[in-house]
């Protein structure tokens, strides 16, 4: 099956930010936030899709302020798209 590759940068103002990347539902990460509140982290996931429509969802856990910036997607088939919600 083809592959894709999100990269994601990552921050929070305080440890213990948790969040979720989901693409068509399916949790691909599940993270807390560890490091310093002036450090950023850079996540690169593989997933496997189809060609087709596919959404990606983030979403904060436990009222967390971890945020996210910088989400690109490398490597994906022609006629591979990706809706951000």
């Amino acid at each position: 099956m083809p592959i894709a590759r999100f990269t994601v940068d990552v921050k929070s103002s305080t440890q213990g930010g948790s969040y979720r990347l989901l693409v068509d539902g399916d949790l691909l990460t599940e993270r807390t936030f560890i490091w310093p509140s002036d450090h950023w982290v850079n996540e690169s996931i593989i997933v496997n899709v189809p060609p087709g429509e596919h959404t990606v969802a983030i979403h904060r856990l436990d009222g967390s302020d971890a945020y996210l910036s910088n989400l690109s997607i490398q490597e994906a088939e022609l006629g591979t798209t990706f809706v951000i919600v």
